[in-house]
């Protein structure tokens, strides 16, 4: 995450006191370039990246929580797409995308 993704993030939480000038010197960027920032239109590779993300949460949903970045991965090289790898896994569970894993400890294996 970008410090401007920081800010912006942080801007649209309600309980959020902080004016954007004021983060902008906390984090050492320009108010201006915040605002250009926020002003650009999505590049492909981000759009690219949220359509992923959206396939990878339907998996993720699709599967009751259980499904890992092998086989979410492998559902999408399947039905579109090939990915490499490391970006399947980029967003998959376990990773900061909001998707908890479901994996079972070792211990509490039959």
């Amino acid at each position: 995450m970008s410090k401007y993704e920081y800010i912006d993030s942080q801007k649209a939480e309600p309980t959020n006191v902080n004016p954007v000038v004021k983060m902008c010197r906390w984090l050492e960027v320009s108010t201006s370039g915040f605002y250009h920032w926020l002003a650009r239109p999505q590049s492909a590779t981000s759009a690219q990246r949220e359509a992923l993300t959206a396939r990878i949460q339907h998996y993720f949903k699709q599967s009751d929580g259980t499904y890992g970045y092998r086989r979410i991965h492998a559902d999408l090289r399947r039905k579109h797409r090939v990915f490499p790898g490391t970006r399947a896994a980029d967003h998959a569970p376990g990773r900061p995308r909001g998707l908890p894993a479901a994996a079972v400890p070792h211990h509490d294996r039959g």
